[in-house]
């Protein structure tokens, strides 16, 4: 999965201003640690039940978050895309089963 931090012209400044932001919220880096937890439960469970169906994207997207340490997520491309083409469809009662 590409990286949205290579479509920078200067990587450096990039890496600063991400530095800056964990510096200047101190709090941030424990609260997408949950995130990152929960995107390694997500990502195990999918990958150990079969009866389990996510795209192909959706599953890369989730892989690429439970790898990649909290401070690489405001370059990861799965972040800034929607990789999805999931769409509700509440009122359709197929979908519910009915």
């Amino acid at each position: 999965m590409p990286k949205y931090s290579e479509m920078f012209d200067d990587i450096e400044v990039f890496n600063r201003e991400t530095e800056a932001i964990f510096f200047e919220k101190p709090w941030l880096e424990a609260k997408l640690n949950k995130v990152k937890m929960l995107t390694e439960k997500l990502t195990s469970i999918c990958d150990c039940d079969q009866n389990i169906k996510v795209s192909f994207a959706v599953f890369e997207s989730f892989k690429q978050l439970a790898k990649s340490t909290v401070k690489q997520y405001r370059g990861l491309r799965a972040l800034k895309e929607a990789k999805s083409i999931f769409v509700a469809t509440f009122d359709d009662p197929v979908n519910f089963g009915i």
